[in-house]
């Protein structure tokens, strides 16, 4: 009888047997163990493709006739399965346990070509344990449960539907300030072009003399107004350290409106009001009802969907779905009192709200003319990139809504960009707004240049300075930290490190205490040229800035999770998933080991002038 024993656990089995262990969240070079991680790394593109399938599948399913993409149309709108989290597939963040389904599919793999009589699980995750329990049964296995408890958290027991209510009540609360801000110059304006972005990321320099400025957009804001094109800005409002609150936030958006004549700026909740608040509780109401009605055929879906049952209570029931549905009708009513416009511009990460912009904007504008900009790069594992083909099938309420077009940001992203969705949309290529400063290498001036940045004397520039860059998860950035104070005592004592945190991100003061790491806040492009490594999560794209500056970049990651950095298809790749890798990796970039540095033209569009930016606008809005 062939024994063998899922361990989901960070350590190694400690007692060795004649059973085979399969490690769910480890790396392993002994031939005694069989990784899962190694698993998909070998497979990745069949993985995702299964995936990808899967998923499209789950909107393909049908009641009395109709599928649940069909069920799920709102009254002259689109499906609301495109802003459900099952079709967002957000992997890292909203649907974790979407990672444990690519390792079900690798398990699947794996014992298509051995054989499994007896399947044991060692594990505190309750739906992994429910998936693999109804895997065994549908394979004839026997299944043995090593399950260990894990402790209940009491807002867990809360409804979904309560915690939604909760969230929208203490959500309106809070944005109050916003509320009807520039309401009426937006009604009026006269602008035709709109940019659709994130009231974050701002540069405080540009913020102090009453001007917008922002990581995302780079310098384009100001090439626009030198040519004297006026422009729409629609923001989404994240707190931040820099604006912590909607009356900060409503402070800041006044001063940058009222500086400029040829810029406006409002944000989604502009659009508040009480007609509104009664659309979304009619809208989730109706969603709440398809979710009950589909439920259990999408509970007896197989394995897979016992992993999603969390993420189907979040998205029909929870807050999730509510502030989809809220996002929905505030683009819709923002789109209906904009006079119509010649092109817009939004940030595309494939997010839930990009899907009712695309909505919004075609209900209102008629001519399909809003232009994806993927300001980023398009990494292997972020699912929410790709989708399967058929997708963009069938009636336009029920298929996934598109833009009319797309900016790329260089080669690399052409390449790693969904053939699928590629093949279907007008392409052009833009400068990389948030990678200009790349174009620059750096050298030991550079060091000298920034030497009062960190007041320090010119002997520290003799020492190794590391640089943690923060994630925009706190739990990553933990991670990090974590693992470098294991590591501390094997340094040399002159290693310096600085921490610079992700902007969103508010750290606890606990996670630093007696460890000799320094916050440091300064454009990450300023702090570079100072530094002989960087460490990153595996999530963070800051990674590449690093890399492509020619500064040696660590990624650290769980195994529990999938290896989402830009850097991973890259040779000279560094990674770590526990502390002793990570020394391993840090004294092999002390020793000036090679590392092969591909550059910066080779993957990002870097023309300090923004002639291809200012190219693709100019023929929009003639």
């Amino acid at each position: 009888m062939s024994t063998v024993q899922i361990w989901d656990k960070e350590d190694l089995p400690s007692e060795l047997s004649l059973k085979k262990f399969i490690l769910w969240n480890s790396y392993s070079f002994d031939s005694i163990y069989i990784s899962i991680p190694e698993l998909v790394d070998k497979n990745e593109k069949i993985l995702r493709s299964k995936f990808l399938a899967w998923n499209y599948e789950l909107s393909q399913l049908t009641l009395d006739n109709q599928t649940l993409a069909e069920a799920l149309v709102l009254k002259n709108s689109i499906s609301f399965w495109w802003l459900t989290n099952l079709s967002e597939k957000c992997n890292f963040s909203k649907s974790p346990e979407i990672d444990n389904i690519i390792k079900l599919f690798a398990l699947e793999l794996y014992s298509e070509k051995n054989s499994i009589d007896i399947l044991e699980l060692n594990s505190s995750n309750h739906s992994l344990c429910n998936a693999l329990e109804i895997w065994c049964k549908n394979k004839g296995i026997t299944f043995i449960k090593i399950e260990t408890k894990k402790s209940i958290q009491l807002r867990s027991l809360i409804p979904q539907n309560l915690k939604a209510l909760l969230w929208l009540a203490i959500h309106l609360f809070k944005r109050r300030a916003l509320f009807g801000l520039n309401l009426d110059k937006w009604k009026t304006s006269s602008k035709k072009i709109t940019f659709f972005s994130y009231f974050s990321n701002l540069k405080p320099s540009e913020l102090k003399d009453s001007k917008y400025g922002s990581r995302f957009w780079g310098d384009l804001p100001k090439k626009i107004l030198s040519q004297g094109i006026q422009s729409n800005w629609l923001h989404i409002y994240l707190e931040s350290a820099l604006l912590p609150n909607a009356s900060t936030a409503a402070e800041a958006i006044n001063k940058i409106t009222d500086s400029s004549q040829n810029e406006l700026h409002v944000t989604l909740d502009t659009f508040m009001s009480f007609r509104l608040i009664a659309r979304v509780l009619k809208d989730w109401l109706f969603i709440q009802r398809i979710g009950r009605k589909f439920f259990f055929l999408f509970s007896s879906q197989g394995p897979n969907s016992q992993l999603l049952i969390l993420d189907w209570q979040k998205t029909f029931y929870g807050i999730d779905g509510l502030k989809h549905i809220l996002m929905h009708h505030q683009l819709l009513e923002s789109q209906r009192n904009l006079p119509k416009q010649r092109v817009g511009f939004y940030l595309q990460e494939f997010q839930a709200w990009e899907i009712s912009l695309i909505d919004a904007w075609n209900s209102h504008s008629k001519n399909n003319n809003i232009i994806a900009v993927p300001h980023s790069t398009i990494r292997f594992w972020d699912l929410r990139n790709f989708n399967d083909p058929r997708c963009f099938e069938g009636p336009l309420n029920t298929s996934m809504p598109i833009p009319g077009h797309i900016a790329l940001n260089g080669m690399l992203q052409e390449k790693n960009y969904d053939r699928a969705l590629l093949s279907q949309i007008k392409t052009s290529h833009v400068e990389a707004l948030r990678y200009m400063h790349l174009r620059k290498s750096p050298d030991s001036s550079d060091k000298q240049k920034h030497q009062l940045l960190l007041r320090q004397d010119a002997q520290w520039f003799s020492n190794f300075v590391i640089l943690i860059l923060g994630d925009y998860k706190l739990e990553n950035t933990i991670t990090q930290i974590t693992m470098i104070k294991e590591c501390l005592t094997k340094l040399p004592s002159s290693t310096k490190f600085f921490l610079k945190p992700h902007p969103v991100v508010t750290l606890p003061q606990s996670l630093l205490r007696n460890i000799p790491i320094t916050i440091i806040t300064e454009p990450i492009e300023d702090i570079l040229p100072m530094c002989d490594l960087a460490i990153t999560s595996n999530v963070t794209t800051a990674a590449l800035d690093a890399f492509l500056k020619k500064i040696p970049v660590i990624c650290v990651f769980h195994p529990s999770k999938l290896n989402l950095s830009p850097l991973k298809e890259l040779d000279s790749s560094l990674f770590a998933s526990s502390s002793a890798e990570l020394l391993d990796k840090i004294q092999l970039v002390m020793e000036n080991a090679p590392i092969s540095f591909c550059k910066p033209e080779e993957v990002f569009n870097l023309d300090s002038s923004l002639g291809m930016w200012l190219n693709l606008i100019k023929r929009q809005i003639k």
